[in-house]
Parts: structure tokens; C-alpha cells; sequence
């Protein structure tokens, strides 16, 4: 008989698992990220996947050279035996947000007053401002993810305060001034990320309290800080824009042995004119590149204080807009129904600060390169308002701006760059809505922290992934998935927004406002609508809110209950102890200015 034929060679075996972490049962006790999103087929989120998990990435040679298969030896922590257990997995290795076992670097840019227009949209492939900011169109929209429904309040005190302390302005604060802070009861984004071992570092514009050291960044979980105390401030003089006194206080802080300390007159900073957006750069450049190579990762709120009043910018950048001084003259950007004349001079000062933020932006990015933490770091970029149309900055094509509840005051430009976007999302948007509170659950869940708790702030990582999958194919979510699901964004106490889907699956989103959209706008010329008795727009299909649907009788239940939602928000506002630590408006704010006056002319806590 023939000879039996050759037996085919045994399957490779994968190579030795590597040795357990020395701290299996800590890690054991750590939230499980997987559990809060369930995986679809084999897709899993990034790092501190399981509890307890080492794997590394081999390519069997049975495999296609295109698919990428994990060994992973998962770690399983037992409360009734108090043991680890282990076991073996093989999974395929689909793309993810972030590396395997990792939790990024984050670093959360927030700017001042940037306009709506102002932006290389990536629906927009024509538009000027790809060159005009080469950073932000690489690094955020090109090689990253723009977020086309991004909320915030009509100014900037209330969104900084949502961003910080996660819960909507209704829950915290809606006013414009500087006392009071956060409240003192609830944990910051900074607290939050140091207790998940980020180093947290804090630059530029604080806005979120000053009449007390327990107010300040270092108090509200921030192991370093530099920056400015109050809302405004000449970015030259350090001098505040909050009072108007012939010479106004200085508003420079530091922290030193963790103490917040205010700078005078003879910091180097002040005598040397120093421009914010170049200090505010420096600064984070400083952060990033001492931060210890394998230590914990690094969480860097920098918070330009551009493009806010006055504007200013150094020539340099007045130089590299000056090949569009024909665009300025003309005065095609200006508003037709904006009385304020039109100044040329305003508006290239505008886009120079714009173009000082993005050089700023190329420095950061390149620190983290350098530090080759790039690939592992989540860069977030947004505003806390829409443009203001008397600073020369409209919100083209949305109607309206800063100070008013239209779509150009509260609705901003928002991107999210870094190597831990997967490159299947990388030059796509999202259309997810969410609102500025969301990026406290939204960041503490990346960071692998237990849990936010916070009825305001919601996590968008579902409606990112669902995107994800919808590119790489791995599954089909609805529409509704992809908009971040069906829910209610409360901006203010007079605005909210309703998104869900219609029988037929088509997402809609109705706002209701029960204030003027445009406050004090009339007297440049505006057209507003009082709305008192409440307005409706869908904006998705009418993002200029040109349509009025209130009489519609289709959705008068709609509207009847979406007033009443905005009721019973004004009823649940956050009401403000008489506390000595974080003293409540009335009272404050005057004695706090007489006490800067009276101590060195420089903004401070006053206890």
C-alpha cells in the first residue's frame, strides 16, 4: 500500500504569557471600562480592559497578514476566596480608541469668545481658515474628530463652572461674575482625574471662583497652576477688564507649595509685557516636558484667554494675516443686521490672536511628541461661547452669538485630536450631541475612573463608538446611537433641547427657549424674538433658526411639555449658601474689588 501521507505540522503554540502585575488584587478591584459599554463581537475599548490584565499582540501564520490576533492572560479577582485565578483568551484585535492596557494622556484646550465661521469645518473643504490655522486643521480635523454639536452656556462663567464641576448652569452657577466658585461639595474634573493617579496642571483663565483659597485651582484638585483669577484682562498689562478704575488691578497667579499665590507688579511676567497666549504656551510646553518619562499620565486643562476682548496680538501675527487685509476691507464678514460700523483693524486683530492660539496649539503638540506621548494622548479643543458680533466675530452660518441663547451663542467649535483617536475616525465628525458638563463623565470614564456621579454629566463613548462601528463595519447603528442617544441637553433655565427619532428612525432635535434668544442685541441693529411665551426650532434641518415652529399644532404637546421640562428646572436650581468660604453673589463681588485695591492693586482671594 502507498505510504501514509506526511502529517501537517502542529499549529504554532503563542509565545510564554509574560509574568503577572505584582499588584493583581488592586487592580482586581478596578472598574471594568468593558462592562460599562458592552463589546460588540469581538471590538473591546481601550486599556484597563479587564481588571487585571497583561497581553501583548502575535500574528499566527495561519492569520491574515492584514488581522491582528491578542494572547491575553486575564487576572480574575475572587472576594470569596481572596485569590486571583487566571485564564487564557484569544481575541481578534479590532480598532479602538487607544492601546491596549492604556489610559491616555488628556489635554483639554478651551479658548475665549471663537467665532462659529472662524473654523476649517470639514463640511467646508474651501474654507480659508485650513491655512490661516494649519495646527488645528492637521492635528484636530484632519488627523482627528470634529464634534459638530457641541453645547455650551450664552457666557463664559457658567460653562467653565459645567466643565469643571460636571452638572449643567441650572445645578451650579448662571451668572457672570466672579464670586461664587464651584460649590464646595462637589468634586471637580480634577479631583476626579488625580484620584485615578493624573498628574493634573492647570494654565490660563480660571473663571471659576477667587474670593477664597478654597476656591482656587489648587484647592479644586489641581497639583499645579498658572494663569488669570477673573474673566477678562489685557493680554499685555495683566491689568483685569472686571473693574473700571483708571489703573486696574494686576490678575496673575501661581501656585507655589500649593498655595495659589498672586503675582505684583515686579514679576517678570508684568515688567516684560509678556503676552497671555505666549505665556499660557510656555507654560504647558514646561508641564509637558518635565513630566516624568513612565509616570502617571498627565491631565492639562489649558485655558487660552483668546480670542477674548481686547483684542490684541503681537505683530508677528498681525504679519501672517496681513495677506488678507483685501478680505478685512471689505467687510463681507460683517453681519448685515449688526449696527456696530465695521473696522478692519478689529477683525485682523481677531484673526491674529486666532492665529497666536494655533501657534500655541503646533507647540503643545509638538512638546508631546517629543515626550513621545503623542500616540497616547486624548486632545480636546473647544469654546466656552459663541463668537461675540460686536468683537468683529460672527457665527456664520448659525444666527446669533455670545450672550444670547441662538444657536451662534451656544453652540461651538469642538474637535478631539492624538493618537488616541482611531485612525478609522480620524477626518470624520460626529454629530453626537453633548453638552460642555458631558466631558467630566466623558474624560473620567477614558481616565478608567469608577464612576461620576452626576445626573447632568453624560459619557459620549458610546455614541463614538457606535460611529466607529458604523466605519469599520463591525456593526450597524441607528441613527440615534450615532446623535448620542435619546436625550434632553439642558443649556440654561430658559433652554433646552430634545433629541430622539421618529417612528420613521429620522433623528430630530427641538429647542425650546423661554427668553429672548438675543438679549441687548437690539440696540446694534439686531432682529430678536421675545419668546417669553416660548420658540421652537428643529435645528437639526433649520440650524439658522429661521422657523418659528410654536404655532405649529402638530407639536403643540411637544412644546407644552417641553416648557414644562425648562419649569421644572427653574425649579431645581442650585441655590448658594452663605458660606464663608464661598460666599454667595450679593455683597461679594463689591467688597472683593475694594479689597483688591486696597492690597498691592492685584486680584486675590481674600481669605
Amino acid at each position: 500500500p502507498p505510504p501514509p501521507p506526511p502529517s501537517s505540522p502542529p499549529p504554532p503554540s503563542p509565545p510564554p504569557l509574560p509574568p503577572w502585575p505584582s499588584d493583581c488584587e488592586e487592580r482586581a478591584r478596578r472598574q471594568n471600562l468593558r462592562a460599562l459599554v458592552p463589546p460588540v463581537g469581538c471590538w473591546t475599548l481601550h486599556g484597563e480592559e479587564d481588571a487585571c490584565t497583561s497581553s501583548y499582540t502575535s500574528r499566527p501564520a495561519d492569520v491574515d497578514a492584514d488581522a491582528e490576533v491578542e494572547y491575553v492572560r486575564v487576572c480574575t479577582y475572587s472576594p470569596f476566596t481572596e485569590k486571583c485565578t487566571a485564564r487564557a483568551e484569544v481575541r481578534c484585535a479590532l480598532p479602538s480608541f487607544g492601546n491596549y492596557g492604556s489610559r491616555p494622556h488628556i489635554v483639554f484646550t478651551l479658548v475665549d469668545d471663537w467665532a462659529y465661521e472662524s473654523w476649517p469645518h470639514r463640511t467646508d473643504m474651501q474654507s480659508p481658515y485650513a491655512e490661516l490655522l494649519p495646527n488645528i486643521n492637521k492635528y484636530l480635523l484632519n488627523e482627528g474628530l470634529e464634534l459638530s454639536r457641541h453645547y455650551v452656556y450664552r457666557f463664559c462663567t457658567p460653562s467653565r463652572h459645567s466643565l469643571l464641576s460636571g452638572r449643567t448652569p441650572v445645578h451650579g452657577l448662571e451668572s457672570n461674575l466672579n464670586c461664587p466658585g464651584i460649590p464646595l461639595e462637589a468634586r471637580t474634573l480634577g479631583d476626579q482625574l488625580r484620584a485615578a493617579s493624573y498628574a493634573t496642571h492647570f494654565v490660563g483663565k480660571w473663571n471659576a471662583g477667587v474670593a477664597t483659597h478654597a476656591l482656587t485651582p489648587s484647592a479644586r484638585g489641581f497639583d499645579s497652576a498658572l494663569g488669570m483669577y477673573t474673566h477678562g484682562a489685557d493680554h499685555f498689562t495683566w491689568q483685569t477688564t472686571v473693574t473700571e478704575e483708571d489703573d486696574p488691578p494686576i490678575d496673575l497667579f501661581r501656585s507655589i507649595d500649593g498655595v495659589d499665590v498672586t503675582s505684583n507688579r515686579e514679576d517678570p511676567i508684568i515688567k516684560e509685557r509678556a503676552f497671555s497666549t505666549e505665556v499660557f504656551t510656555q507654560r504647558a510646553e514646561e508641564v509637558i516636558l518635565s513630566h516624568p518619562t513612565g509616570a502617571h499620565p498627565l491631565f492639562l486643562l489649558l485655558a487660552y484667554t483668546a480670542p477674548h476682548t481686547p483684542l490684541q496680538e503681537r505683530w508677528s501675527y498681525f504679519n501672517r494675516t496681513e495677506y488678507r487685509r483685501a478680505f478685512y476691507e471689505s467687510c463681507s464678514w460683517r453681519l448685515p443686521e449688526n449696527g456696530k460700523p465695521c473696522r478692519p483693524d478689529e477683525r485682523q486683530a481677531y484673526e491674529a490672536m486666532l492665529v497666536g492660539v494655533d501657534d500655541g496649539i503646533g507647540r503643545v503638540i509638538e512638546a508631546l511628541k517629543a515626550r513621545q506621548m503623542w500616540e497616547r494622548t486624548l486632545f480636546v479643543f473647544t469654546s466656552d461661547n459663541g463668537g461675540a458680533p460686536t468683537s468683529m466675530s460672527p457665527n456664520t452660518p448659525l444666527r446669533g452669538g455670545k450672550f444670547g441663547n441662538y444657536e451662534g451663542g451656544i453652540r461651538v467649535v469642538t474637535a478631539m485630536g492624538g493618537g488616541f483617536i482611531p485612525k478609522e475616525l480620524r477626518g470624520q465628525v460626529s454629530p453626537a450631541f453633548m453638552h460642555i458638563a458631558d466631558w467630566s463623565s466623558t474624560l473620567s470614564f477614558a481616565a478608567g475612573v469608577y464612576q461620576w456621579k452626576s445626573d447632568d454629566s453624560a459619557n459620549l463613548f458610546p455614541a463614538w463608538l457606535a460611529l466607529l462601528h458604523q466605519k469599520i463595519g463591525t456593526a450597524e447603528p441607528s441613527s440615534l446611537e450615532i446623535h448620542g442617544g435619546e436625550r434632553t441637553l439642558v443649556i440654561s433655565s430658559d433652554v433646552v433641547i430634545r433629541i430622539f427619532a421618529r417612528p420613521t428612525g429620522r433623528v430630530v432635535a427641538y429647542k425650546v427657549s423661554l427668553a429672548e434668544l438675543c438679549p441687548g442685541y437690539a440696540l446694534l441693529g439686531f432682529t430678536c424674538r421675545p419668546c417669553q411665551d416660548g420658540c421652537l426650532y428643529e435645528v437639526l434641518s433649520d440650524e439658522n433658526e429661521d422657523h418659528d415652529l410654536a404655532d405649529n399644532p402638530s407639536l403643540s404637546l411637544l412644546l407644552y411639555f417641553m416648557k414644562l421640562y425648562v419649569q421644572l428646572e427653574r425649579a431645581s436650581r442650585y441655590t448658594f449658601k452663605n458660606d464663608p468660604l464661598n460666599p454667595s453673589e450679593m455683597g461679594c463681588a463689591a467688597e472683593l474689588k475694594q479689597y483688591w485695591t486696597d492690597n498691592d492693586n492685584a486680584v486675590q482671594p481674600y481669605s
